[in-house]
């Protein structure tokens, strides 16, 4: 019985989470003249069988003409909901603190969401994209939003491109 990555507690969490986060977010970026925008999917000629959805882009709030160059510039934006408790299949409940630990530390954000991150600077030919852990409902109330820059990294992005060549 395969689990729905698509579709589970923890997505659907994600979903619900993610526009109250983007209207924070949102609210301090405009005050410098930005704002976070969504796209669907962003696809790259040199991976056709690829496309990258990332859940917003940060772009110049008063922007008229958009230039290949200006394009490429903008970070993207990915964020996470994770929880601080964990709820099993058999109704029990554990606090393992993985939204605490990853604010805590960049080195605790799963593996998965650091190849995701770098798979969609690869496919839109980024240099940056914000990881933005969000949980409301934190202990810590300053632990609730935590924002990393990540930088286009190589290594990582290499394993990505030897994986797509097979």
């Amino acid at each position: 019985n395969k689990k729905d990555v698509y579709n589970n507690m923890y997505t659907d969490r994600g979903h619900a989470l993610e526009f109250e986060v983007k209207e924070r977010l949102n609210a301090t970026l405009e005050k410098d003249g930005y704002i976070i925008r969504e796209f669907g999917s962003l696809e790259n000629d040199q991976y056709p069988d690829c496309a990258y959805s990332p859940d917003g882009v940060v772009f110049p709030k008063e922007l008229k003409k958009l230039s290949w160059e200006t394009w490429r510039k903008m970070p993207l934006v990915e964020i996470k909901c994770y929880s601080d408790v964990t709820e099993h299949e058999d109704g029990t409940t554990s606090e393992p603190m993985k939204h605490t630990k990853c604010c805590e530390d960049y080195n605790n954000v799963p593996i998965a969401a650091k190849f995701q991150m770098q798979f969609g600077m690869m496919i839109a030919e980024r240099d940056l994209c914000y990881l933005v852990l969000y949980n409301p409902d934190c202990k810590n109330p300053d632990m609730r939003i935590k924002i990393y820059p990540v930088r286009r990294d190589e290594k990582i992005q290499n394993r990505i491109k030897e994986a797509l060549s097979k």
